[in-house]
């Protein structure tokens, strides 16, 4: 990897972290890959409760909002951010992963979850309920 690039990437993902959205913008246009490093851009995002950068990078089909074991995900309940949940859980892939995923790990309380969400609306009641909770 050039040098340029893993600056730019390095300037990407603190952009995502510190929800810099134009410059977000800016360095997707310039050709930064969003998916770059593991998808921790999203998980930066996420974390920080950006929700105008998480609709930039979800907008983008290089983003894998469903990486590092739906991380993303895992997060935005973790850190009660609700309308980062909402918008995870209206992004096809991570409604497919869900639906595929195996019931192991940090996000068998998702997978859980997201099937009784689809029941109830209520994603976060429906973790409250679950022996393996997060939130």
């Amino acid at each position: 990897m050039a040098t340029a690039d893993f600056d730019n990437e390095t300037t990407f993902v603190i952009a995502c972290e510190d929800g810099n959205a134009e410059e977000v913008r800016e360095l997707m246009k310039a050709g930064v890959d969003p998916s770059a490093r593991g998808s921790v851009a999203i998980c930066n995002a996420v974390e920080g409760k950006h929700l105008h950068v998480l609709y930039i990078l979800l907008d983008d089909k290089r983003c894998d909002p469903t990486a590092m074991d739906n991380y993303a995900l895992y997060a935005a309940l973790r850190g009660d951010f609700v309308d980062g949940v909402v918008l995870l859980l209206n992004d096809d892939r991570v409604r497919r992963a869900l639906v595929d995923q195996k019931m192991t790990g940090i996000v068998a309380p998702l997978a859980v979850a997201y099937r009784k969400f689809m029941d109830s609306g209520n994603v976060l009641d429906a973790l409250k309920g679950h022996p393996g909770r997060v939130v």
